[in-house]
């Protein structure tokens, strides 16, 4: 059998109630291709019929299968329960612990442009809205950003943790919500975010209910009441029980930076 994100059926506003949690701590997650069991993500596994040729059970295989038969998220799909973070503290996150929360996705990047401007409006919506029923999530997807993946050695010769210059970074700037890394891109690819920010808003049911930019202010030039806060407004409507007034624009800033492709095999012609 397959799981796969199903599309919400009912055209009228989703009643839901937000379930008080503690508020999760968390500094830097990473999507670890090694956790993505064939249980455990969006796309479910496929148990291979008699007689055929089971399927791989390599890590990097699996995860090159699911890419192939991942499709990604729209609006009013729900957001599989088993999508899973491993953090670098050891602690791992589901999409299912977050169910009762609105669920905040933005992808992020140290060294696009664009995200100078969106990161102090990203910390004060953070600021301002994020508690027991929402929490904001960071995305990292830029290949280039993510070199430091493994403990390493800096000039003095002591040793550095995994995403040395994310974590620097992160803590210079004094970023107020989780940024969590996505090395191989299946998260990006999930929910089809192609810039940063790329935002997207989820409801407490966990279905995806808007995507598109963060306002229409991507160099930061308008007066906040002349904004038009297209997240602030979709997270107005998912919590109030009301359909958004606006579910998808057109997102700005630079282009995700994309993991390169393994080179393809090509056959043995020789005979």
């Amino acid at each position: 059998a397959q799981i796969a994100p199903h599309r919400s059926t009912s055209q009228k506003p989703v009643r839901f109630t937000m379930i008080k949690t503690a508020t999760l701590i968390l500094t830097t997650c990473m999507l670890a291709p090694a956790a993505l069991a064939q249980d455990e993500v969006p796309t479910g596994k496929t148990v291979a019929p008699t007689g055929q040729e089971a399927k791989p059970t390599n890590p990097s295989e699996k995860l090159s299968q699911l890419r192939k038969t991942a499709k990604p998220y729209k609006i009013g799909d729900t957001v599989n329960a088993k999508l899973k973070f491993n953090g670098l503290n050891g602690k791992s996150l589901t999409m299912a612990q977050l169910r009762g929360k609105t669920v905040v996705l933005a992808w992020y990047s140290m060294t696009c442009p664009t995200m100078k401007p969106s990161l102090p409006k990203l910390k004060q919506l953070t600021s301002d809205l994020a508690g027991d029923d929402l929490v904001v999530i960071g995305v990292n997807s830029n290949a280039h950003e993510m070199r430091d993946a493994k403990p390493g050695i800096d000039e003095e010769g002591k040793p550095t943790k995994p995403y040395a210059k994310l974590r620097k970074h992160l803590e210079k700037q004094k970023v107020n919500f989780t940024v969590c890394t996505d090395p191989g891109n299946f998260i990006t690819d999930l929910f089809n975010a192609r810039t940063t920010p790329h935002m997207f808003v989820i409801d407490a049911k966990g279905v995806l209910r808007y995507a598109g930019a963060l306002d229409d202010d991507p160099k930061n030039s308008k007066q906040a009441a002349h904004r038009k806060n297209y997240v602030r407004d979709a997270i107005h409507d998912v919590q109030n029980d009301k359909e958004v007034r606006l579910t998808t624009t057109k997102s700005y800033g630079c282009a995700v930076k994309r993991a390169p492709k393994p080179p393809t095999k090509r056959p043995d012609t020789k005979k």
